[in-house]
């Protein structure tokens, strides 16, 4: 069975509580802040932003791991701890407004079965 591992946002980012300006978790500027501090500090680190058709096929896979969800974003946020985790956050806005960690296995199995490749 497939599952999202739900984890506290400030295990993404190891900073204070990050909510402002209206959004449920953290405004893009504050996540891609946090982001790019991970990937500067560690060159392994890896931030990719999916807009577009990738979005729409990885939201469908997202959508579909049980149970079934109807998230909606403007793009889909993959942040890369390698042999660890991966950070997936969706973005609608200025707003971060889900966010997750994902076992590596689990996330590349997800975005092989939506974009057909590894990365």
């Amino acid at each position: 069975m497939r599952k999202l591992y739900v984890l506290p946002f400030l295990f993404l980012l190891n900073t204070p509580v990050l909510a402002d300006g209206g959004c449920p978790i953290a405004t893009v500027d504050k996540m891609l802040e946090a982001a790019t501090a991970q990937v500067a500090a560690d060159p392994d680190v890896t931030l990719v932003i999916y807009s577009g058709e990738e979005k729409d096929k990885l939201l469908k896979e997202i959508n579909a791991v049980p149970p079934q969800t109807d998230y909606s974003a403007e793009k889909v946020v993959e942040l890369n701890h390698p042999n660890d985790h991966y950070a997936i956050g969706l973005i609608t806005g200025t707003c971060l407004t889900q966010i997750w960690s994902i076992p590596n296995p689990a996330w590349e199995a997800m975005r092989m079965r939506a974009l057909g490749k590894r990365s």
